[in-house]
């Protein structure tokens, strides 16, 4: 130790404090792996922990009530995969889907739902910039733009 048994005492508390929030942390996790993972295996075919373009493809063509060819529920699964790399992420399944249910409702005329997602992601945008910039680097990150255009 230090040789300071009170300094030692608060040590030995923290790291305590700090194991104990790791441990519910991971749990949350595996908790949180486990519920996407019970979804995500529908998509997987092969199980092999990967949803790629042609797997979605497939469960399009089972899951919608509607007759697809191979090549619209390829394109539909291939408009998912944003970086083109072939497989799909979570985020890129969520970011189909949010903007999707935009569309959607434009389509069926439903200007006053779309005008609220689009301010709440707007308001989420705000709240994250002035997270990662509070207003005296904002202030200083608008003058670095201003001078280097």
């Amino acid at each position: 130790g230090s040789g300071d048994e009170k300094l030692d005492k608060a040590i030995n508390r923290l790291k305590s404090r700090v194991q104990s929030m790791v441990v519910k942390i991971e749990s949350q996790l595996e908790d949180v792996e486990s519920k996407i993972g019970d979804k995500l295996h529908l998509l997987d075919k092969d199980m092999d922990g990967v949803v790629t373009v042609e797997e979605v493809a497939a469960s399009l063509r089972t899951i919608l009530k509607r007759d697809l060819t191979e090549e619209q529920a390829r394109a539909i699964a291939a408009d998912m995969d944003q970086n083109e790399d072939g497989v799909l992420t979570v985020k890129e399944l969520a970011m189909w889907a949010e903007i999707n249910k935009v569309i959607k409702l434009m389509e069926e005329g439903r200007d006053a739902e779309v005008d609220r997602l689009l301010i709440e992601k707007a308001e989420k945008l705000k709240a994250l910039e002035d997270e990662n910039y509070p207003e005296e680097t904002l202030a200083e990150v608008k003058k670095e733009k201003a001078n280097k255009s």
